[in-house]
């Protein structure tokens, strides 16, 4: 949760030539950047994103944020932050805490921030749907993080223009901000470290003392002389004793024994290199209401090394090929729009001489097709022949009708 006060640093943010200025309180940005930060390194594959709410004032073109609250996102469709049916209902809910928290008493929703560990500072579809249906005032903005686990985060604003459209593909200025806490953290961190403790100084260890002399003792006799040790006379080894022609042929049975201890090894490392399986790609598929989210592990070996690769999407009777290359490869993913309730997605990599590839199978439920002109004109026809059928049934019943009345008005023999 944020803990920048309103007192705390702000500096500004603006592009040339449009009216917007966009004043945020650094601890808050830094706090933000900070949280990205521990959701990038929570999940190995890339990262886990968040996002929330920016909270602050709006008069005009002047945007001042003040503070976040993060939105607690389920990640029911995996790392990236898509928002579920749970997930907007929370989002809605916190939309209002200004009228529950104290803390928010005066701020109101000045826009929306989220970090992106898979692809760059921009706004994906997916992230414009959120943008225009919970945030859809001129005056608030979005704020997107780009984290890294060892450096400042890059980040970046987008906001909408006078016609009101968002130019989502990139930021117009980018900025970078440490990752750190302040307010209650770093208070909670102060307060549980230990205090050290005063160095004790090294006590010199004790002299052993002398035992005082009595008086009108003697003094006691040196001790004896130990007794010379008779003199141990060199015993003259043997000439046979001293030759070892062994050893002279020791060396070369060392390097016989090295030599096969290291084809030993390289075709023991031979036969692992080639038997270990490649590295999986991790493909995974979700579906937000006809749209179909394809990831993969960027991070991955693989992916990492290549330049481009193959996207094969059996789509029912569609069959779908694209080509990948290496800024979308190194992002790890796409998004398609589906057709029928099965789809099968192969990931295939073409690297030194051989193929990783990786397939996975989507079932759902089926989608519902936009009209089309020759749509409208076959369902046009088909009424027109319903309403035909439907006449000539009903002259029939009514001939039926008046047949039957003839034949009760006939003589009963």
């Amino acid at each position: 949760m944020g803990t920048a006060g309103r007192s705390g640093q702000f500096r500004s943010w603006g592009v040339e030539d449009h009216a917007i200025r966009i004043e945020y309180a650094v601890p808050a940005l830094e706090e933000i950047c900070a949280n990205a930060v521990d959701g990038l390194l929570s999940f190995r594959h890339g990262g886990m994103e968040v996002g929330g709410v920016l909270f602050g004032t709006a008069a005009g073109d002047r945007v001042r944020i003040v503070t976040y609250r993060p939105l607690k996102c389920e990640h029911a469709f995996g790392p990236r932050f898509v928002l579920s049916e749970r997930d907007r209902a929370a989002l809605k809910e916190l939309l209002y805490a200004p009228r529950r928290e104290a803390g928010l008493r005066g701020l109101e929703p000045v826009g929306w921030y989220h970090s992106h560990t898979r692809s760059g500072i921009q706004l994906s579809p997916r992230d414009l749907e959120i943008y225009d249906s919970y945030f859809p005032q001129r005056w608030q903005v979005a704020l997107v993080i780009s984290p890294d686990n060892f450096g400042p985060a890059r980040a970046g604003f987008f906001f909408r223009e006078p016609d009101r459209t968002v130019r989502g593909e990139y930021t117009y200025e980018e900025f970078t901000s440490l990752a750190r806490r302040h307010g209650l953290v770093a208070e909670l961190a102060a307060e549980t470290e230990a205090p050290e403790e005063p160095a004790v100084p090294a006590q010199p260890e004790p002299r052993p003392r002398k035992a005082a002399a009595s008086p009108g003792a003697r003094p006691s006799a040196p001790p004896p002389a130990p007794a010379a040790q008779p003199a141990v006379e060199a015993l003259e080894v043997p000439s046979f004793a001293r030759a070892r022609p062994w050893r002279e042929k020791k060396w070369a049975w060392v390097l016989l024994a090295a030599a096969l201890i290291a084809a030993a090894a390289f075709g023991a490392v031979r036969y692992y290199v080639q038997s270990v399986p490649p590295q999986p790609l991790s493909l995974w598929v979700a579906d937000l209401g006809g749209q179909l989210l394809i990831e993969w592990d960027h991070a991955a070996k693989p992916v990492r090394d290549a330049q481009r690769a193959t996207l094969e999407i059996q789509d029912g009777n569609q069959h779908v090929t694209k080509m990948l290359d290496g800024d979308v490869l190194h992002e790890g993913s796409i998004d398609y729009q589906r057709i029928a309730d099965v789809v099968d997605v192969r990931l295939r990599i073409k690297q030194d001489g051989h193929e990783v590839q990786e397939l996975i199978r989507f079932i759902g439920q089926p989608v519902g097709r936009a009209t089309t002109p020759e749509d409208a004109a076959v369902a046009k026809q088909r009424d027109e022949l319903k309403a035909e059928l439907d006449a000539m049934r009903s002259q029939m019943e009514a001939k039926d009708a008046q047949i039957r009345r003839l034949r009760s008005r006939l003589p009963r023999e």
